[in-house]
């Protein structure tokens, strides 16, 4: 699927357009001290952009991806609404715009949130920019339903 002009054509509250700009946008907050590797995400919830951006640490295990970083933003905001879209941009060390799909991680925590298998993931750049349904790039995904939790609280 190209990139299409305003909301219309993808269903979102928001124009894809402006999940974009502010995934794009969020590349020059990454810390990507170590691989160069930055990436900007941009969730869309509730008719509001939450920003996230992949933060490295030398011990690479704690390193945060711009996915969860976009939904911990979220999270930290009071989970408005249920997240309908993100956005996801990434540039290598040489500076090259590259297509970044979510690592498995990203996928699992995106596959956590409210009606999940309809989240849209956009990635690629300019006139490629593709969506792909969160129940693609996961099928068959472990969450909160498969735990007998007795209702649990957030």
């Amino acid at each position: 699927m190209n990139s299409e002009s305003g909301s219309a054509g993808t269903g979102l509250s928001v124009p894809m357009e402006d999940l974009y700009e502010v995934a794009v946008a969020q590349l020059d907050c990454s810390r990507a001290t170590f691989s160069g590797f930055r990436v900007g995400a941009a969730l869309l919830s509730g008719g509001q952009i939450f920003p996230g951006c992949n933060v490295e640490n030398s011990s690479y295990g704690l390193t945060l991806c711009a996915e969860r970083s976009a939904v911990m933003h979220w999270a930290s905001a009071g989970s408005p609404g249920v997240p309908e879209a993100i956005a996801v941009v990434a540039r290598n060390s040489h500076g090259e715009v590259v297509t970044a799909m979510p690592c498995g991680a990203c996928r699992q925590v995106l596959s956590d949130l409210p009606d999940s298998r309809k989240l849209q993931v956009y990635t690629g750049e300019g006139d490629g920019i593709t969506m792909t349904l969160l129940e693609e790039l996961l099928p068959h995904a472990f969450g909160p339903a498969d735990l007998d939790t007795g209702g649990g609280t957030d």
